[in-house]
């Protein structure tokens, strides 16, 4: 019914438009007939706008008495107090002015309506208006401005929250259309990542020795099949190499592509090789693959191949190097929780496109950006019990969102936020499985087929049907 009438208002707007635009397009076909304004019509508009300019004040009058609680769910931590009352002192400078300019437009629009016996007056210019109504907006406006750089600075300071206060790291993953939160493990600090350490079973990019390990040996894997897919390719479209082309060990491609009556065929330089020296200064300025002329196929998979291999040693140069594992780090989706009345500190990162984490109950906004990180810290200070009793909803739930429109499916891209006491929160911790665990799980070999088969059997049996099953991690 509602959606009726929203529908019907707007077709009697659009028809109500469109006959006012008839009516314009026929007055130009009557020149002669000059629109004539007279005092009834002139103080008719003025009545007009007083009636409009009574009914708009009572209409917001009667919003802020609906609502006006309402704009804002209650703060529930330290910092958004302090942001609210940086909105209400906006609305009020605000505010007045919007007013005051409002009843004096329709009071000039009364006042000197047309009348016959009216003479306007000329007044070309005064340097003391133009000097009052430039110098007072641009110091309140910035008394306003400066007040909100305190706030804003004084919210984002994480350099406040001193280490002695243990704060809680967590770090909020975005991508489409998914949040994963991950919690600092047994030494308190965020693992290092890499965004060219993602793949099926590491979808955050975290660095571990067994995930360096994992995911160079798939880049090899992926390497050696492109490699053979290359020759085949070249043996299909009948390529010809030059002698100067290099080579690849045909021990390096499994095995092997070529027909047996093929005993001209070259094998297909190395781009890795090719890829190598060019980085070095040893190769040559013109296209080393030219041999592949204008086949998009070719050049696709050699594409690859090079981006493999730039991948595979920019792996192998950050292992060398010294990092902070994220093997202990705790990953968990659906839900994550906080302790009531402890300060965390947020660190934020994106996959794919920018995301926007948005706590409202919290005051908190920050983009989530890929290639960067940024932060954010707060401290909650009524839990998820709390502000059930204070909402009278025993449903109530804190949420993650995501405010930026990311794709399709941004609508749905949230997070359920659990704020508890500390033992609680202690209690919910423990039972998290760390990103070691989580990544030692995914990449165990299958079961045998005897545990296959035995879950297939109906549960008849006591012990079957009453076998504990496996926890998953919220």
């Amino acid at each position: 019914m509602d959606f009726l009438i929203l529908a019907i208002i707007i077709l009697a707007v659009v028809a109500i438009f469109q006959l006012l635009k008839i009516y314009e397009l026929s007055r130009e076909l009557r020149p002669d007939e000059a629109p004539v304004i007279t005092e009834a019509d002139s103080r008719m508009n003025a009545r007009l706008g007083i009636v409009f300019i009574i009914g708009f004040f009572t209409f917001i009058l009667w919003c802020i008495y609906k609502w006006g609680d309402k704009l804002l769910p209650e703060p529930a931590s330290k910092h958004g107090v302090e942001i609210d009352q940086l909105w209400d002192v906006t609305m009020v400078i605000i505010g007045i002015p919007f007013i005051i300019c409002n009843v004096l437009l329709f009071f000039f629009l009364n006042k000197y309506r047309y009348k016959k016996t009216n003479k306007a007056d000329f007044f070309a210019h005064s340097n003391k208006l133009e000097a009052i109504w430039t110098v007072v907006p641009a110091i309140v406006l910035s008394a306003l401005i400066i007040y909100g750089l305190r706030v804003w600075n004084d919210v984002t300071d994480h350099t406040s929250i001193s280490a002695n206060e243990n704060p809680v790291n967590i770090e909020l993953y975005a991508r489409q259309f998914d949040w994963t939160a991950r919690y600092a493990g047994a030494d308190k600090k965020l693992g290092d990542a890499n965004f060219q350490m993602i793949n099926g079973s590491n979808a955050l990019g975290l660095i571990t020795p067994e995930a360096i390990t994992d995911r160079l040996a798939e880049i090899t894997k992926d390497s050696v099949a492109l490699r053979a897919k290359l020759d085949e390719q070249v043996r299909l479209e009948g390529i010809i190499f030059p002698k100067k082309s290099k080579p690849v060990d045909p021990h390096a491609h499994g095995a092997a592509s070529h027909d047996a009556g093929a005993e001209h065929h070259t094998p297909a330089p190395n781009p890795e090789a090719h890829a190598k020296e060019g980085e070095h200064g040893g190769g040559h300025h013109e296209d080393p693959y030219a041999w592949a002329g204008n086949s998009k196929p070719v050049r696709a998979i050699v594409d690859e191949l090079e981006r493999l291999s730039r991948m595979k040693r920019s792996i192998e140069t950050f292992a060398k190097k010294r990092f902070t594992s994220s093997g202990d780090d705790l990953l968990v989706k659906g839900e994550f929780h906080l302790p009531v009345n402890k300060a965390v500190l947020f660190q934020f990162r994106a996959q794919d496109v920018i995301h926007s984490a948005y706590m409202p109950h919290f005051r908190v906004q920050m983009n989530a950006v890929p290639g960067m990180k940024t932060n954010f810290a707060f401290t909650p200070t009524i839990t998820t019990a709390q502000m059930r009793e204070k909402t009278k909803n025993p449903t109530f739930d804190y949420y993650l969102l995501c405010n930026k429109i990311c794709g399709n499916a941004h609508y749905n891209m949230k997070m359920v936020i659990v704020v508890e006491d500390q033992a609680s929160y202690d209690n919910w911790i423990k039972e998290q499985k760390t990103f070691a665990t989580q990544m030692a799980a995914l990449l165990a070999p299958p079961a045998a087929d005897s545990t296959i088969t035995q879950t297939l059997v109906p549960a008849t049996d006591t012990t079957m049907a009453k076998a504990p099953t496996a926890k998953p991690a919220k």
